[in-house]
């Protein structure tokens, strides 16, 4: 879009440099705009031509919004999302200045004396705001935030303006608009993150087509936008609205420009999403809320995490879900366990409610799972995403955030390395009222199958995290993993035994190698300890094939038990097999005993395992009081 064919005269190269009446001048306009709007301008007219915009942008100001409400700047959602050398700081910190405690102020410009305003009087704020409207623009780079926040205060505050403030701002939002989408195609094309283009190329032009909405060039800035945020959401979202992995480290930032521009549909009563559109925005909010964590922060948000709550209630509301709704009562809670410091699992019939129907999710377009055992703040949740070499896991125990970051893993076989491919592939899902359990799987030339296995207990509070390591014949196994544990959590190995424990807030956890002898005098050529940054590291060795396990218990009742755990035999039709057949393992936690089984070859008979008898490929159960084993999993 080239200059002088959006909302102004191509005759001026820098407009914010001229004055007020004569930049009316230079507007175009819309054939069918308002003609007295249109008249007004032409004539220079300031005061009429600003009365006649105030009644065109929907605002509601601070005193009818309630006496002493904090302002909301949606804007700020995105603040992080720009590198600090971008941000508008003048503005900013007029922004900060604006959110004064109750009583202090009506108008952003000055207080008011008698009904009428004081300069003389103005605070700290009002004289930021004052110089920062005066200041020579010219020659200031585009800048979105900027934009952003101008936007804000025109669509949101406009009744907290003065006419001169008023009209400034839109003057400066006007020429700022022109300058920066006359290179939009230049700037939604550059190697910025994906979401600050959306912001830019989708959110900016949206809005801007709404403000302006009469000049000339404004309606094509707005169906632009309306493309670019539309196509955005379908293709960033599975079609049950599950946000694909990528997207997750910078997700709210993602998220924030198609809020803000619902919102501005909402506020301006003008249709953003068609009905395939409106329905993904519903499912994705639904599921994005299950991956807020009980810290306001979402999973695997990595260096982007800040506290979401308001965005994802704000998306909550005009994504239509209801205040009963699950999605709803989650961010609810989530909000309660913040102001409190820690999450609390629900005890009444509406905690009840919520453990009904887990949200649970599984994409394979996606690359993403999210395996939890209720909808309370208080809930075990565990969000792997395996989009790359190394799955991303993160693990709240009971609300508290256990594990976060990548689950590294390394092979050699007969002393050659293998090289990951970029993305797993997810082989087996499955969920039911004991537990939800995913398995990833990649395969090599030569035969070799690796699959990682992650299984979360719905109501005992353990995880169960498995490397299965097959090869067509009898090479040497070499494995390492690390298991990435979560700031603040501290790793302390146990003196005598190869137990590991985790302590984080009010969660304590045990981590057990069961593929490793337990007692540390019995030798074994692997290995299990805490790295200097903390990450839990397993190395096993084995012939043929390899089944690697560690155990995650963070049950209050079993925090002191008594534990033991060893390897079993497994035969077929009497024949004892070896690791590069089938392998399995028992461990006892108090009154809890589990055993664990993974066949690396198929057999041709049915193979035993302390007692169960099983042609499954996995077999994860659990001791009842008469000693029979219940199968927690079955994998075929």
């Amino acid at each position: 879009m080239k200059a002088g064919t959006l909302f102004l005269a191509a005759d001026r190269e820098d407009m914010s440099a001229i004055s007020d009446d004569e930049f009316l001048r230079n507007l175009r306009f819309d054939r069918d705009a308002d003609p007295a709007w249109t008249t007004a301008a032409s004539a220079g007219d300031l005061a009429e031509f600003t009365r006649r915009l105030r009644k065109r942008l929907p605002g509601k100001s601070r005193k009818s919004a309630g006496r002493g409400r904090k302002r909301d700047w949606p804007a700020l959602w995105s603040l992080a999302a720009f590198p600090p050398g971008e941000h508008p700081l003048e503005l900013l910190e007029l922004i900060r200045a604006c959110d004064r405690p109750k009583g202090k102020r009506a108008h952003i410009g000055g207080k008011r004396r008698g009904g009428r305003k004081d300069r003389t009087v103005a605070a700290e704020g009002d004289s930021a705001f004052a110089n920062w409207l005066v200041a020579d623009r010219r020659g200031c780079r585009r800048d979105p935030l900027e934009l952003l926040c101008l936007f804000d205060l025109l669509a949101i505050h406009a009744p907290d303006l003065s006419a001169e403030e008023f009209r400034t701002v839109w003057k400066r939002a006007a020429v700022l608009t022109v300058d920066l989408f006359a290179k939009i195609d230049e700037d939604a094309g550059c190697a910025a993150p994906a979401d600050r283009r959306l912001l830019i190329a989708g959110e900016l032009r949206w809005k801007a087509g709404l403000l302006f909405d009469g000049l000339r060039g404004a309606r094509a800035l707005r169906d632009a936008g309306r493309e670019t945020l539309g196509t955005a959401l379908l293709e960033g979202t599975d079609t049950d609205g599950a946000p694909h992995a990528d997207l997750l480290d910078r997700l709210a930032f993602w998220l924030a420009p198609l809020v803000r521009g619902a919102e501005w549909a909402r506020r301006f009563d003008v249709p953003l999403w068609h009905d395939e559109q409106a329905e993904r925005f519903h499912d994705l909010v639904g599921l994005v809320a299950p991956l807020c964590r009980a810290d306001g922060r979402l999973a695997l948000a990595n260096g982007s995490a800040f506290d979401v709550l308001p965005l994802l209630t704000t998306a909550s509301r005009l994504a239509g879900w209801k205040k009963s709704s699950r999605p709803h009562a989650l961010l609810a809670a989530v909000e309660k366990a913040a102001k409190r410091g820690k999450p609390r699992a629900e005890t009444n019939g509406r905690g009840k409610a919520l453990a009904k129907r887990p949200p649970v999710v599984q994409s394979d377009w996606a690359r993403l799972a999210c395996l939890r055992s209720d909808w309370s703040a208080a809930a075990d949740s565990l969000v792997i995403a395996h989009h790359r070499p190394a799955p991303l896991l993160d693990l709240s125990a009971r609300g508290v955030p256990l594990l976060q970051g990548a689950w590294d893993l390394s092979i050699s076989i007969d002393g050659s390395p293998l090289e990951l491919a970029d993305e797993w592939d997810c082989s087996c899902w499955h969920s039911d009222p004991d537990a939800d359990f995913v398995e990833l799987q990649m395969e090599f030339d030569g035969g070799v199958h690796i699959e990682r296995q992650a299984l979360l207990a719905r109501d005992d509070h353990w995880l169960l995290l498995a490397d299965c390591v097959s090869t067509p014949g009898d090479g040497k196994i070499d494995y390492a993993a690390r298991v990435p544990v979560a700031a603040d959590v501290a790793a302390t190995a146990d003196r005598e035994t190869r137990e590991m424990r985790l302590a984080g807030g009010n969660v304590a956890a045990r981590v057990f190698p069961t593929g490793l002898p337990q007692d540390r005098a019995h030798g074994t050529s692997g290995t299990f300890a805490a790295d200097d940054d903390g990450t839990l590291s397993l190395r096993q060795s084995s012939i043929g094939g390899l089944f690697a396990v560690l155990l995650i218990d963070w049950s209050p009742r079993r925090r002191n038990a008594r534990v033991d755990w060893r390897t079993l035999t497994v035969t077929e039709n009497g024949r004892l097999l070896s690791s590069a057949d089938a392998a399995g393992h028992r461990i006892r936690l108090g009154d809890r005993q589990l055993v664990l089984y993974h066949s690396l070859r198929k057999g041709f008979y049915t193979r035993a395992v302390l007692g169960v008898h099983t042609s499954n490929e996995t077999v994860i159960g659990r001791f009842d009081r008469n000693g029979d084993v219940q199968p927690i999993l079955l994998v075929e």
